[in-house]
């Protein structure tokens, strides 16, 4: 967080300089509310030619200017201070009319705050914060609630980062919201595959991966985007399990989870040899950030994914899976 502060400080010089219009926004300044360890990455809205300011940025804070989006007005700033891992991204989005204006095309309430850059202190001072959906009431009460009801027209992305965001929060959907992902899921496969690759990837890496993963069911999410698993409710097994194919889907995602998180109060381990070798193997990053941990679950939520088609009994009346492996 002291690298952060250090660049903000910083920012708050360059803009109290030149007397650009500019806010804090996104998810440094919810964290910093929450008094949670807040992103790296830092996100300003500026009034005005966010290109420009970008290059002029990138110049006084011996930055590298990355002209991210300019059809959107999207430009990057990536600066390095020396320290080990001491790089940092701000992102500039240019916005014209009114700060409010700009909130108002957001996606959660918790979201949609800003605060003039000008303003920035540590802890952040309440009455400056401009919060015209009520967003810190929503953190206060531990809920995702949309900006409006089109949130998810705009961006069909929004969906899979509805269930994302709360469980990086351990938030609730508030059940208005939660009724809006259910009658736009459709939408969702009109996301790119990288993206919802990236959102459920995220969601198997928090803790309660199984919980999270019911819940993009009953919102209709996760068999629009993995359509295979829709087959595998109700599918019966031999009488040595005790769910059906999809209960044993979700659960072995619970215990993969288990297991990786180290040694509990939980007789699993005792079948399970983990060690400091074994931790280390599975925390080492491999693609995109993700670690071995988030793949395993993921490998747990597939394992069994061909049961249905696979699903036949022997002359004995067995019920077997031949080749579903």
């Amino acid at each position: 967080m002291g690298r952060s502060l250090d660049v903000l400080a910083k920012l708050k010089g360059f803009f109290t300089a030149r007397r650009y219009p500019a806010f804090l926004v996104g998810g440094y300044l919810r964290d910093s509310l929450l008094s949670r360890p807040p992103e790296r990455d830092l996100d300003i809205a500026v009034s005005g030619d966010s290109q420009r300011i970008g290059q002029e940025l990138a110049q006084a804070m011996g930055g590298v200017f990355v002209p991210l989006s300019p059809a959107h007005g999207v430009a990057r700033v990536v600066g390095q201070d020396g320290a080990p891992g001491g790089r940092w991204t701000v992102d500039l989005a240019g916005f014209s009319g009114g700060i409010e204006e700009d909130l108002a095309r957001r996606d959660f309430t918790i979201n949609a705050m800003a605060l003039p850059v000008q303003g920035w202190a540590s802890p952040v001072p309440p009455d400056l914060v401009i919060d015209p959906f009520n967003g810190r009431q929503d953190l206060e009460e531990k809920r995702i609630r949309a900006v409006t009801p089109q949130v998810f027209q705009d961006d069909p992305g929004r969906l899979m980062r509805t269930v994302r965001m709360a469980a990086s929060l351990g938030f609730r959907l508030e059940p208005e919201t939660a009724r809006l992902v259910r009658g736009e899921a459709w939408r969702v496969t009109q996301v790119s595959g990288e993206r919802v690759r990236d959102e459920l990837l995220a969601i198997l890496s928090f803790d309660g991966a199984r919980g999270h993963l019911e819940v993009l069911d009953r919102l209709d999410l996760l068999c629009r985007i993995i359509p295979e698993l829709a087959e595998t409710k109700g599918v019966d097994q031999p009488k040595e399990h005790y769910w059906d194919v999809w209960g044993h889907l979700v659960h072995t995602v619970e215990t993969a989870e288990r297991v990786t998180k180290g040694h509990q109060n939980s007789p699993i381990y005792s079948l399970v040899h983990w060690t400091a070798e074994t931790d280390a193997h599975f925390s080492q990053e491999v693609s995109d950030g993700h670690t071995r941990k988030t793949f395993l679950k993921l490998a747990a939520l597939l394992h069994d994914i061909s049961k249905p088609q696979t699903k036949q009994k022997d002359e004995t009346g067995r019920t077997r899976f031949p080749g579903h492996s």
